[in-house]
């Protein structure tokens, strides 16, 4: 147990000692999913690791990021038994992958976008659904729509497991 709690003071030192604004958000959830995965004593203190990277992506405005923070939100209420807030935590998650392009918004040219077109795709980065055509469009911050598809899935299903 000792060794336990050198390696998790090690941690919180990663975090104290971060000066990467970027990689800020990431220790956080980090830190909090290890402590929550810990369980125990630990929960309180995941809790305020994740509380952290939402307050964190929220000010930088990482959306993404902010949506994944939600989804750990809503995974630490679930084991926590409060399956309200759980849901609504989860929800906050699913609204903002979907605002981040999550729900397939990539439209064949001459069609009306869904979010007004920032770059093209290049045909060997495109998914499956739109190598039809060559020029397509995407809302803004999309990432990898494959990746950002599952999370919505995996929040959705977890949501209706709450019920």
């Amino acid at each position: 147990m000792a060794s336990l709690k050198v390696e998790l003071a090690s941690l919180r030192t990663v975090a104290e000692r971060n000066r990467i604004r970027l990689l800020e958000s990431w220790i956080c959830r980090s830190l909090g999913e290890i402590f929550l995965n810990l369980g125990g004593n630990q929960v309180d203190e995941a809790e305020q690791w994740v509380r952290k990277s939402i307050e964190v992506d929220a000010r930088n405005g990482m959306r993404l990021s902010l949506a994944m923070n939600y989804g750990l939100y809503g995974k630490f209420f679930k084991q926590q038994g409060d399956k309200s807030r759980a849901r609504e935590e989860l929800g906050k998650a699913i609204e903002i992958l979907k605002e981040c392009g999550a729900d397939g918004l990539v439209e064949p040219h001459g069609q009306e976008p869904v979010a007004p077109m920032v770059r093209r795709n290049p045909p060997k980065l495109q998914s499956s659904f739109a190598k039809a055509s060559e020029d397509t469009r995407i809302p803004p911050r999309s990432g990898d729509r494959g990746f950002l598809r599952r999370r919505v899935m995996k929040h959705e299903e977890e949501m209706a497991n709450l019920k």
